[in-house]
């Protein structure tokens, strides 16, 4: 039954791309198949060792489905996405106990296709003007449950069975948490997600979880033999989503996220130096996508009084951020991750200058020689070609052009103009 249940799972899926839709019927039929699927998930009720495999077929069917809704052209009423919601986010609830239960057995598999449904449901919800007070009120729950409790259990689960953990649940609630964080007016609410992180000590879980993370690297991503710290990369980006709150940038401080951030292997290895995104990728983007960032946003959060323990942060990273200014003075090659990781150095240490302290001299912001070596690439676009290296799969599509013409120097380029833009103004 499974197997055929699946097979016109993925038929119907394939039928919808060639249906041809005169009236415009077709997202009614599909918004209308999605909410069936699901209803009868929460008619069948909890998930058991019999039924489980038939729910997480169904909840699969409605994702599906759901995409097409989403890519739909023209695109479909919000309002479709906002009931689907409304029935994903009820067949979570039918049970909060099954549901934590599942996120720390690694036995996620229904779950992640309902919290894939209330993603993709947010994700478009969030562009309206402004919620109703029922959506505010499901953006509280969800937040509670998902990010709040639902990031601790998963770093537990981590740290009690981590070859049980999928690093994709964690990205799957941070997601979440975005899709949360990017709704508009949603001021009055502020409050209630300070309180369910508070309760659930989110933030110390995931600092808990960033110290450890070298130790709990899962085997099953250990490709070189080397330990993989993916849960220290994903405990630190959930940090910097919610450091993009001011309100909720202020819990990061009360927790000393810049202390908790300065110590363990991991930290001790990111302060080491000498990182670069081709030969430690993920340490790397730690730096530049999570804790560059976490000082930026608790600087325009807090202000002032958050500068002193900034600065004290970056000491602990000098040789990185010497690292960082050599490989534009005196580049080897090109990528768009260094220039990215030295513009986030110099914003962070140009608001600190504007707050009274001489952070360029003090970190080795050489402001003639980057302003030198900025003008020799963006003058010399044909050598600066030849010195592209891309680093991601996205990147090696925009270098398809070949050394001439090709997006990736143009967007290189463009950051290179960027950083001119910082020196020049904290020369200024």
């Amino acid at each position: 039954m499974q197997v055929l249940l699946h097979a016109w799972s993925l038929l119907a899926v394939e039928l919808t791309s060639h249906i041809q839709n005169p009236n415009g019927s077709l997202p009614a039929t599909l918004s209308k198949t999605v909410i069936s699927c699901l209803k009868a998930n929460i008619s069948d009720g909890l998930p058991t060792p019999i039924s489980l495999s038939v729910l997480t077929e169904r909840a699969n069917f409605a994702f599906l489905l759901l995409s097409k809704l989403e890519a739909h052209t023209p695109p479909v009423s919000n309002a479709i996405f906002d009931d689907v919601l409304g029935i994903a986010w009820q067949a979570i609830t039918l049970s909060e106990q099954t549901f934590r239960h599942a996120l720390l057995a690694g036995e996620m598999d229904y779950f992640r296709s309902l919290l894939r449904i209330v993603y993709l449901s947010l994700q478009i919800a969030s562009k309206s003007s402004k919620p109703s007070p029922k959506i505010l009120q499901s953006l509280v729950e969800i937040f509670e449950l998902v990010v709040a409790k639902g990031f601790k259990d998963l770093a537990v689960a981590a740290y009690e069975t981590k070859d049980n953990s999928d690093p994709a649940d964690m990205l799957l609630v941070i997601g979440i948490l975005q899709a949360i964080l990017n709704f508009p007016s949603i001021e009055s609410i502020h409050h209630s997600l300070v309180g369910h992180l508070v309760d659930n000590d989110t933030i110390r879980a995931a600092l808990t979880l960033f110290t450890w993370a070298i130790k709990l690297s899962p085997s099953t991503l250990s490709i070189t033999g080397e330990p993989d710290p993916v849960f220290g990369e994903l405990s630190a980006t959930l940090l910097v989503k919610l450091s993009s709150l001011p309100i909720l940038a202020e819990q990061l401080a009360l927790n000393n996220v810049f202390v908790s951030l300065s110590q363990g292997e991991l930290s001790e290895t990111i302060q080491a130096g000498d990182l670069t995104p081709n030969s430690t990728p993920r340490l790397h983007r730690i730096w530049i996508q999570t804790f560059l960032p976490i000082a930026l946003n608790l600087l325009f959060g807090l202000g002032p009084r958050i500068a002193n323990e900034v600065v004290t942060f970056l000491r602990s990273f000098t040789r990185q951020i010497a690292t960082a200014v050599q490989q534009l003075i005196k580049p080897k090659y090109v990528t768009l991750p260094l220039l990215t990781e030295l513009a986030e150095i110099i914003s962070v240490v140009g608001v600190l200058e504007t707050m009274g302290i001489n952070a360029m001299e003090e970190f080795g912001i050489q402001r003639r020689a980057i302003e030198t070596a900025c003008d020799q690439m963006a003058t010399h676009k044909t050598w600066l070609a030849k010195m592209v290296v891309p680093t991601t799969a996205e990147e090696d599509v925009l270098w398809a052009g070949g050394e001439e013409g090709n997006q990736l120097t143009d967007k290189i380029v463009e950051e290179i103009k960027f950083i001119q833009g910082l020196v020049g103004n904290n020369d200024a």
